[in-house]
């Protein structure tokens, strides 16, 4: 699986496991990470694979439509959603829904 294989390369930063360390974009300093499936729309079994990855890897994530990802960024910006909230509903494991 495509995201298990980013979510690994992340936590150990090795050269060796990806020549064109794309992990290098992140600060030293993040040590706290979660993943997201982002879409139009989700169907099928999206929730098992969410809780798939989640199990195997021990990190939570989240699906956000991209709908959805523009209304939560409206919130944090109108100042009804704090930063801290907001990246907490991406430990969820389940389909974001604003």
């Amino acid at each position: 699986m495509k995201w298990l294989r980013y979510i690994e390369e992340n936590r150990k930063r090795d050269k060796a496991l990806n020549p064109n360390e794309w992990w290098t974009v992140f600060d030293d300093a993040v040590s706290k990470f979660n993943f997201v499936f982002v879409s139009g729309d989700f169907t099928g079994k999206f929730k098992d694979r969410l809780e798939n990855i989640s199990r195997r890897s021990c990190t939570n994530g989240a699906a956000i439509s991209s709908v959805n990802l523009l209304l939560l960024a409206e919130e944090i910006k109108s100042g009804r959603l704090t930063y801290g909230d907001a990246l907490a509903k991406f430990e969820c494991n389940d389909e974001i829904i604003l």
